[in-house]
């Protein structure tokens, strides 16, 4: 637990969203470990999996003398790219695949974290839209929502419980 809040999330919007003179503004305003990634594509391919991967490892670095870091990655073609997976042998992270169509089952993330973040999310959103008249948020208002939401939903809460429940701890005694 002590380690979740040092690991890093990422936010990825495209040129179209964020513009370039606002992008280093916007950045800034992010909690220590929220990183925003503007690029031509909001989506995920194998240069910002290995960019998150080096992130991961820059943060995790002061516990790899105890600890082995696993990486659960889904069965996503890009997060399951030969450079991705070479990527993250060379920097220790032992990557662990889950299967496809059991992401439902077995990612802690899908299993106990995105629910309640999509809700928080919502109300959060829902509240700032009320405090400012019921219009709509600029790109700093709504930045700062999602922020708060990670924060308060996945860099805050002990996440034990859910690797447990799911699998993912010695001798399996918590699996659900």
């Amino acid at each position: 637990p002590h380690m979740q809040k040092l690991l890093p999330q990422f936010l990825i919007a495209n040129e179209h969203t964020i513009k370039k003179s606002e992008f280093l503004d916007l950045r800034a305003r992010m909690h220590g470990n929220v990183k925003l990634l503007r690029r031509k594509s909001a989506w995920t391919d194998a240069a910002v999996m290995v960019e998150i991967l080096n992130e991961l490892k820059i943060a995790l670095t002061p516990f790899t003398e105890s600890l082995q870091p696993l990486l659960l990655l889904d069965a996503a073609p890009q997060h399951v790219s030969r450079r991705v997976l070479v990527n993250a042998g060379r920097m220790g992270l032992w990557p662990c695949v889950v299967p496809p169509h059991t992401t439902f089952g077995l990612q802690p993330l899908d299993t106990h974290a995105f629910a309640n973040f999509k809700l928080n999310l919502a109300k959060r959103y829902a509240r700032e839209r009320e405090n400012r008249g019921g219009g709509s948020l600029d790109m700093r208002a709504f930045l700062a929502v999602v922020n708060d939401a990670i924060h308060s939903e996945i860099t805050s809460p002990a996440w034990s419980h859910a690797f447990a429940s799911n699998g993912f701890e010695k001798d399996q005694y918590g699996m659900s």
